[in-house]
């Protein structure tokens, strides 16, 4: 077609530059089910020092709470179904990584201990390098808490 440049498609009555294939997510959201919203609160939220901005309860047979940093651009989302469905097993290479200051990650650690969660070690030796501290979080996921300067 005439006056279409090759880098241009349609989508409906949408123009699309195709030249640039990355993107630039104006947020994001990491949504994930959990066997207990109100433990996972506890975990993220009492122990962790997360921000709890917010939830719903029975919409469409969902529950849910989210956590994260009041103000950014991104949060966690743990949900649980009114009817109970079953959970898949997480693996040890199921990570969430979060960068922190030395001070925050310490108090971090001591919350974590004085509440009886265990640090471990994992498999891949990356972490201990750097100095990170792994949590199992009550659904059986992986928390890896690394010093911002790694």
């Amino acid at each position: 077609m005439a006056g279409r440049s090759e880098t241009t498609r349609y989508r409906g009555d949408k123009e699309c530059d195709m030249s640039d294939p990355r993107i630039s997510p104006a947020a994001m959201r990491v949504a994930r089910p959990v066997a207990d919203v109100a433990e996972s609160l506890r975990f993220y939220v009492e122990m962790l020092g997360l921000r709890h901005l917010g939830g719903f309860d029975d919409h469409d047979g969902y529950s849910g709470a989210f956590v994260g940093v009041e103000g950014a651009d991104w949060h966690l989302e743990f949900t649980s179904q009114a009817r109970g469905s079953a959970l898949g097993a997480p693996t040890d290479e199921d990570l969430l990584v979060l960068y922190l200051p030395a001070e925050q990650l310490q108090a971090a650690a001591v919350r974590f201990t004085d509440s009886g969660v265990r640090t471990l070690r994992h498999q891949n030796p990356y972490w201990a390098q750097v100095s990170a501290l792994v949590f199992r979080d009550p659904d059986g996921y992986l928390l890896v808490l690394c010093p911002a300067e790694s």
